[in-house]
């Protein structure tokens, strides 16, 4: 959906819902709370996660601007939110109803595209980053997650990566010191920099395509 189109959705919807802004730190919504809320986001970042079997904290695939967040109704009933949201930054987002959001999708066609185009690029974000939480080494995991989130690599803490990928910080460690003597990352000032961004392929399977 063209991003003028896109612009267009949110002002509409800024008819039904209200615009909030949220200090860094700030607790959005809590996971196996009632999704009561759907939100989108404005400006700033965001993190969601959730706990694992062992109650381990794991970190969630990133969120764009106008990327939504929460759930919908199904069938009509609230369900909870299956991950708790917290603001990194300072964030400005759009809480809508939830279910006053589907009643007007029902009836406009134009915001009922926009969630089905936004739930699917979350849905698809979330079965990649299921393929590469299920890599069958800590260096396959390691280097899909560098190969297809570099950006986001480079600017993450060390702990954060971690908890993404649901690995102790020093094994990250470990591996991310074997790719810098390989010559496929660079590390100056606690920064990284990659060097050699198809060298991680070595690592993967070469039959994995992303997206």
């Amino acid at each position: 959906m063209p991003m003028n189109d896109v612009q267009k959705i949110i002002e509409k919807l800024q008819e039904i819902g209200t615009i909030t802004s949220y200090p860094p730190k700030s607790l959005v919504y809590m996971e196996q709370d009632t999704g009561r809320h759907l939100y989108i986001l404005l400006d700033g970042k965001v993190r969601c996660y959730r706990y694992d079997v062992k109650g381990n904290i794991i970190t969630l695939p990133f969120h764009d601007i106008y990327d939504l967040l929460g759930e919908l109704p199904a069938n009509g009933d609230l369900i909870n939110y299956q991950e708790s949201c917290e603001c990194e930054v300072e964030c400005t987002l759009l809480r809508i109803d939830s279910l006053l959001l589907c009643r007007q999708a029902s009836s406009d066609l134009n915001i009922a595209n926009f969630l089905i185009e936004r739930l699917s690029r979350r849905s698809r974000a979330l079965a990649q980053f299921s393929c590469i939480n299920t890599a069958s080494s800590l260096s396959e995991k390691v280097a899909l997650f560098i190969y297809e989130h570099e950006e986001h690599f480079c600017s993450l803490p060390i702990n954060q990566t971690a908890s993404m990928l649901n690995i102790p910080p020093e094994s990250l460690s470990r591996i991310l010191k074997k790719f810098r003597q390989n010559g496929i990352l660079d590390n100056e000032n606690g920064v990284y920099q990659v060097l050699e961004l198809e060298a991680l392929r070595e690592y993967f399977d070469f039959a994995y395509c992303g997206g």
